[in-house]
């Protein structure tokens, strides 16, 4: 999942960087699930997934307001070596406005918002604002 993870953030972060407003990865189910978490979250405008001849790769559309991306930065905050787990109290004190947390839980990927909506810890995977 780590390889696949970072892999994401660093084409987001390369769309981000030339201010394109669309970027593809490759197929996976982890970030297939995580473009649909940041859809449900409004920080994508759109994704699909796209196959040509046997390469199969996620299209996504970043949102964009006056040719600017509506999300500035994207952070991952996993670390195989070192993953350690988050509880709900914890992220309670992480609350931030401005800042999407993606959680790795027993109940699937998760925001913080949504963690706490169901009172569950996990893994922080990344953070974005």
């Amino acid at each position: 999942m780590s390889t696949k993870l970072f892999i994401f953030v660093a084409f987001f972060k390369s769309a981000l960087f030339k201010q394109r407003l669309h970027f593809s990865v490759p197929y996976s189910l982890v970030i297939e699930n995580l473009c649909f978490l940041l859809y449900q979250e409004g920080l994508i405008l759109s994704f699909k997934i796209v196959q040509r001849d046997q390469d199969k790769r996620i299209l996504i559309f970043l949102r964009s307001f006056g040719g600017q991306s509506s999300l500035k930065n994207i952070v991952v905050l996993f670390k195989p070596s070192s993953a350690q787990y988050v509880s709900y109290n914890d992220l309670a004190q992480l609350r931030h406005k401005r800042t999407v947390l993606v959680v790795s839980t027993n109940k699937g990927f998760l925001t913080g918002e949504g963690c706490l909506q169901n009172k569950v810890g996990g893994t922080v995977l990344v953070a974005c604002f």
